[in-house]
């Protein structure tokens, strides 16, 4: 049986700031929008860990291409 993998990876060609939020929808395959709104109100309820997060998540993952 064929099992399909996915690697998460940022996403050059549908990011707005770097790329890690299109690369996590993608990954799980769900829509950005909800990635995004995911990521945003992460950064209202606790800024510090959310840029962090989003800082090491960006300088970790490859890009896709």
């Amino acid at each position: 049986m064929y099992r399909e993998t996915r690697q998460l990876r940022l996403d050059p060609y549908h990011k707005k700031l770097g790329g890690v939020c299109a690369g996590v929808a993608s990954y799980l395959d769900v829509p950005r929008f909800w990635v995004r709104l995911a990521a945003v109100i992460g950064l209202i309820v606790h800024p510090p860990t959310m840029l962090i997060a989003y800082g090491l998540v960006y300088m970790i993952l490859e890009d896709e291409s």
